[in-house]
């Protein structure tokens, strides 16, 4: 489906919508691509007895359209249409996320000290000692934080 059809059924949305609407003022001004999964109209129009413009955005996705009055309920509508995250994307949530990221860098630094203690190394720096404690007690910590909330 072209931009233009699209704007078309934006334009018919409103159209049904609003009672007393002057149909040949209805135009679609602008469109937001990617939104929520779907295609974002504003569009301006004017009512028979009135000459003010007046805004309202319209919301398709896929054979659905929904007319918008105002920001407000925009805004809300936003918290009811979230988009389907991918599998990657959550992934990709999970990998950089806070709950991974402390064991990783603890198991990171645990093998330095493994690794340095089987190559001879017996006294090792004491930043490299606060660390690992820090890390461990943040990570060990927030896990029992976890489970007791």
């Amino acid at each position: 489906m072209t931009d233009e059809d699209m704007g078309k059924i934006a334009c018919d949305a409103v159209k049904r919508e609003k009672i007393n609407v002057n149909p040949a003022s209805v135009r679609a001004t602008s469109k937001a691509k990617n939104f929520l999964d779907g295609v974002l109209f504003f569009v301006s129009y004017q009512n028979k007895d009135d000459v003010k413009d007046r805004l309202v955005y319209v919301y398709l996705k896929e054979n659905d359209s929904i007319v918008i009055n105002s920001i407000e309920d925009l805004s809300k509508m936003m918290t009811f249409y979230r988009p389907e995250r991918s599998g990657t994307d959550k992934l990709l949530d999970r990998i950089f996320s806070l709950s991974i990221v402390p064991p990783v860098i603890a198991l990171v630094i645990t093998a330095v000290f493994c690794y340095s203690f089987l190559r001879g190394q017996t006294v090792f720096p004491e930043v490299m000692s606060n660390a690992l404690t820090l890390i461990i007690g943040f990570y060990f910590g927030s896990i029992v934080t976890k489970r007791t909330i």
